[in-house]
């Protein structure tokens, strides 16, 4: 995805974003110049309308360059993804019917962002992702949980049990973590067996899949 084709399917956000932080940033160099200049201040009109053209500019000008910022963090992170599904063997998207879908969320307010999703026999539900926190990456079995179930207690458990073979429980489902390094020069062969390791552990722990 080219920045051009990343802009146009963002216009709305763009201008949300540029409208919102315009308004913000001009009341506060509104606030800040009437905090300072109070002693000062003149009443006359063409002083105000300067006043109020200054703080105009510069609170948009402000908000254009945060808005600048987050349109090219939005793009990178987007090009990250795209560069990691990439990077996931050709077999297995085909095999897992991996693909890039948009994450659900409000384009208002939030820049579009991409996630990888696959599917198991068309029914269960795949997510391959980037983890930062452990500068590798994750494969997520998505799972549906009994309302009984006591979630901590179980993340806990399982995070203790499987720490070896880096197999944690979160809200969203079992997750495989592979560190960077490793999936540098992982085959396929290897991320099947991660996928059916989850299947196995979800069996063997009782934790229901979605369908």
């Amino acid at each position: 995805m080219k920045f051009r084709e990343y802009y146009k399917l963002t216009k709305i956000t763009t201008k949300n974003c540029l409208k919102i932080s315009g308004v913000i940033f001009t009341a506060i160099s509104a606030i800040i110049y009437g905090i300072t200049e109070t002693m000062n201040r003149s009443d006359s009109i063409i002083e105000v309308t300067i006043v109020f053209f200054t703080c105009f500019l510069l609170g948009n000008s402000f908000g254009l360059f945060i808005c600048i910022l987050a349109i090219i963090s939005g793009f990178k992170q987007v090009q990250s993804t795209i560069h990691f599904y990439n990077s996931i063997p050709t077999a297995i998207r085909e095999k897992f019917e991996l693909g890039l879908q948009p994450k659900p969320l409000n384009d208002r307010y939030n820049y579009l962002n991409l996630q990888i999703i696959g599917y198991i026999s068309n029914a269960h539900l795949l997510v391959f992702e980037q983890l930062k926190s452990i500068n590798g990456v994750q494969i997520i079995l998505m799972c549906k949980f009994d309302n009984n179930l006591n979630l901590q207690k179980r993340i806990l458990e399982i995070g203790k049990k499987y720490k070896k073979e880096q197999i944690a429980l979160t809200g969203w489902g079992l997750s495989k973590r592979v560190k960077k390094k490793k999936w540098k020069s992982i085959t396929e062969a290897e991320i099947e067996n991660y996928i059916n390791e989850l299947f196995v552990v979800s069996e063997k722990e009782k934790i229901l899949k979605i369908k």
